[in-house]
């Protein structure tokens, strides 16, 4: 299986030179404003044509078996919370946990950048250099923020809720686009029933306690909060009612 911590995964990544990608940035200049979140994790991956296999697992190695030509390939993974996404100046607030998984080249990069700025300490900037579907895509991090001059970041990545980098709900395709995760309480996420609960409960509250909301559980849509959640944001909409209707949400609908 894969190695979790910054030795094993380093050592990893100098022994080979692919890449590969996770997190959805679509097309060239495509970026994201991250925080990075404990360690990274690093496994050997098969590109089949149509989804990622883990190499080590008992799936792999008969695909490998019965497609001797395929190679393996070094993907290393972080958890990270995206704070913005979007291409140039068109910046969206995004506000939730996800995974960018990436090659030896991200990989090595993503080091340099721990030992000179510490990633505990800054916010980055996540630029994809590369058409769409090109192979020979690259992505480039640079310093942004320092996560103390952001009002409240500091608290909300200290209870951020990690996925699982072994295991995680949804894997991309070979281009980042990531599949969608079904709602029905399975997968660790809220079913339907419940979403549409917490709907008719937040629109009449307003803009405000909407985006307060999604801040404070680091999600974009209703659809996407884990049910692990779920009696900690009935208890914020409780806490919110006492204050009476405001006016009803607009712009981006994350009730979808």
């Amino acid at each position: 299986m894969g190695n979790h911590g910054w030795d094993e995964t380093q050592k990893a990544a100098s022994e080979v030179n692919t890449d590969g990608t996770f997190l959805k940035l679509e097309d060239d200049k495509d970026k994201a404003v991250v925080a990075f979140l404990g360690r990274p994790y690093n496994h050997n991956s098969i590109y089949t044509g149509e989804r990622y296999l883990d190499a080590d697992t008992d799936e792999g190695q008969e695909y490998l078996r019965e497609n001797p030509k395929k190679k393996a390939s070094f993907r290393a993974s972080m958890n990270l919370y995206v704070l913005e996404r979007g291409s140039g100046k068109r910046m969206k607030k995004v506000n939730r946990v996800q995974i960018f998984e990436n090659g030896v080249k991200w990989f090595d990069n993503l080091v340099k950048i721990k030992d000179k700025y510490g990633l505990d300490t800054w916010t980055f900037e996540l630029e994809r250099n590369g058409k769409a579907k090109s192979t020979k895509t690259t992505y480039s991090m640079l310093p942004h923020l320092e996560i103390k001059t952001i009002e409240g970041l500091r608290k909300i990545l200290e209870g951020a809720e990690l996925h699982d980098l072994e295991n995680p709900m949804d894997r991309s395709d070979d281009d980042g686009d990531e599949k969608k995760a079904s709602s029905n309480g399975s997968n660790g996420i809220i079913s339907d029933e419940d979403k549409q609960a917490l709907v008719a409960e937040l629109k009449p509250l307003g803009r405000e306690v909407l985006d307060e909301f999604m801040t404070e559980f680091g999600v974009t849509q209703l659809k996407t909060l884990p049910s692990s959640k779920l009696d900690d944001a009935k208890a914020f909409i409780a806490a919110k009612q006492s204050g009476g209707e405001k006016e009803e949400a607009a712009e981006v609908d994350p009730f979808a």
